[in-house]
């Protein structure tokens, strides 16, 4: 397992991509399509910590999601945000390592953990040395697809399309099978209800709520931008 000490940090490559996730099955369920898509010139981080049997799912959903780059903070499982400064502090020294052009949050739902995680996320952009790293940085929020539509404000427009391959949306259910998630099963519907709304097969759907002009990465396609979904609208 890649633990994020000081050595992993500067072990790390930049990449396009960076996904940060509360807990492990979350990136899965809200961006495991596009992990899988873009797995060469992706990272992921994971902030709570997983136990044996976490830890197992983990690998195995890696797996499948063809093994992008990864990192663990083991903050305490439901207590990430027992010190928040720390918590930013590491992110923003994980931005300026990684210099992404696309950073993707959890939308900021009930559950706490998520809540701390797009706001130290947001925080960490912030930072000095993040933000000298980062002149062209783009923010996504993704849908873990555990909140209710009422829990979305009216002002949220899932405004981003990634379509996806008939093998990213395999890869995607299978990471969310190895998880165990009761969600798993409701992936493939999610994905084509998404995709017939932009005229595609399959989709994932995000919010963007920074953009920086950015067009395309080392190895990205341009965005497809315009209104998927408004509102939470499914």
């Amino acid at each position: 397992m890649n633990h994020l000490d000081a050595g992993m940090l500067r072990a790390a490559r930049p990449t396009t991509r960076l996904v940060v996730a509360a807990h492990a099955g979350d990136e899965a369920l809200g961006c495991g399509g596009m992990l899988a898509k873009h797995c060469d010139d992706s990272a992921l981080v994971i902030l709570a910590d997983l136990d044996e049997e976490r830890t197992a799912r983990f690998r195995t959903a890696q797996h499948m999601l063809g093994e992008p780059m990864r990192m663990l903070l083991d903050l305490p499982r439901l207590r990430v945000g027992d010190d928040t400064d720390r918590l930013v502090g590491k992110l923003s020294e994980l931005l300026a390592r990684l210099r992404p052009s696309e950073l993707y949050l959890p939308f900021p739902s009930q559950q706490q953990d998520r809540l701390v995680a797009y706001e130290a996320g947001l925080r960490a952009i912030c930072v000095p040395a993040a933000r000298e790293a980062l002149p062209s940085l783009s923010v996504l929020l993704y849908d873990v697809g555990a909140s209710d539509v009422g829990d979305y404000p009216a002002d949220v427009h899932w405004n981003v399309c990634e379509p996806l391959r008939e093998e990213d949306l395999a890869r995607k259910i299978a990471a969310a099978i190895a998880y165990r998630s009761p969600l798993a099963r409701n992936v493939r519907t999610s994905a084509q209800t998404i995709g017939a709304a932009r005229g595609v097969r399959w989709a994932e759907q995000f919010a963007m709520v920074r953009a920086a002009g950015r067009t395309g990465g080392r190895h990205a396609a341009p965005l497809e931008r315009g209104a998927v979904l408004v509102g939470g609208q499914r």
